[in-house]
């Protein structure tokens, strides 16, 4: 993971002072997947992981991130989907990077159910 990646998808332990506000629950701004507010105190992660990161510079201040997300999550007494496939822009106002647009969507086994991880 490259220095961009990580400072945007790195250790949500790191809190909301990290320059691009707050996260949910695998260090995207603002919402969880249903559009709750992951960074609330009723939302619980267990714990998380990512893969498959990669980034697309649109041009000089705005790169595409797209990446796997893992998670053991719970918002409003309600699990978060284990898997998601998510995209976010990033564009750089001044010398601050700026979340645009972030997008989940669960993750689908062959059959078309939503993955479960084990």
């Amino acid at each position: 993971m490259g220095s961009l990646e990580e400072s945007r998808l790195g250790n949500i332990s790191e809190g909301p002072d990290t320059g691009i506000g707050k996260r949910n629950c695998h260090g995207n701004p603002e919402h969880g997947t249903n559009g709750e507010d992951a960074g609330s105190s009723d939302c619980k992660v267990n714990s998380y992981s990512l893969e498959d990161t990669k980034s697309t510079w649109v041009d000089k201040d705005a790169v595409l991130l797209t990446y796997k997300a893992s998670q053991d999550a719970v918002c409003a007494s309600q699990k978060l989907p284990s898997a998601v496939w998510a995209s976010s822009l990033w564009v750089k106002k001044g010398s601050e990077w700026k979340a645009a647009f972030h997008q989940e969507t669960p993750v689908q086994n062959s059959m078309g159910a939503e993955e479960k991880k084990n």
